[in-house]
């Protein structure tokens, strides 16, 4: 998905450098612990209740959606908060290792921030291009997977 993403939105010249970490992934699969992960970290997710808090608003079934994602490693979910929120990875992946007591490999953390901007650039390209009636919309998520592929231009270098 990353490279078939990548390579219609940026080009197949930029899938070399995911092509590049291919040699990694038995490796890195074996850090991958499976859970029930939220996988949408969008900004709408959340509330900000009266004393200041945020509560994630319907993250109890994502992982079970009709996408690819299914169930992943809490990296996914840092990745996600990482390019939603504009949190920092090394701060929330440290926290995260910290309340939950198990490590989480900085290598697939990076991966994953890959993977997530290519999902995301994607599903915001499909749904933009299927949008021929409401021109906002098609602007708005057009807008949106030009961010996405920012971001994975940025990563991917």
């Amino acid at each position: 998905m990353a490279r078939r993403n990548t390579a219609e939105a940026l080009g197949e010249a930029a899938t070399h450098a995911l092509r590049r970490r291919e040699p990694d992934l038995p490796c890195l699969e074996a850090t991958v612990r499976r859970i029930a992960t939220d996988n949408r970290l969008h900004p709408w997710e959340w509330l900000v209740l009266p004393d200041g808090r945020l509560l994630k608003s319907d993250a109890v079934d994502h992982h079970a959606g009709h996408d690819l994602l299914g169930c992943q490693d809490l990296a996914w979910d840092i990745a996600g908060a990482v390019v939603e929120l504009g949190l920092d990875a090394e701060t929330l992946r440290a926290a995260l290792e910290r309340d939950t007591g198990r490590p989480i490999s900085p290598d697939l953390l990076r991966l994953y921030g890959i993977c997530y901007l290519a999902f995301q650039m994607g599903a915001c390209s499909m749904a933009a291009a299927s949008c021929g009636a409401w021109p906002a919309e098609a602007s708005r998520l057009g807008a949106a997977a030009a961010r996405y592929a920012a971001g994975l231009r940025r990563l991917i270098g």
